[in-house]
């Protein structure tokens, strides 16, 4: 999934956060990372509607937020959700 399905790059513009969404029929995958050393916020960027019923993947967090438009610094999230 992850190496062979279509890729959509997103936020294309934010400096400091690089986001993709990776999907199939079946699912699909977003990716956050945050490459800075300060909390980014997304509230005012364009996220999937279904992030917010998402299943994390994998995170470098040790916990999970329900606040999902908060990236801390250094943060990487992978979440998934079918279709």
């Amino acid at each position: 999934m992850l190496c062979t399905s279509p890729f959509k790059l997103l936020l294309e513009k934010h400096p400091e956060v690089f986001a993709y969404l990776r999907y199939n029929q079946k699912e699909t995958i977003l990716v956050l990372c945050n490459f800075s050393e300060f909390s980014q916020s997304l509230e005012n960027e364009t996220l999937p509607n279904e992030l917010n019923h998402a299943t994390i993947m994998i995170t470098n967090r040790e916990y999970s937020s329900k606040n999902r438009t908060i990236l801390e610094p250094y943060e990487s999230t992978v979440y998934q959700w079918n279709q």
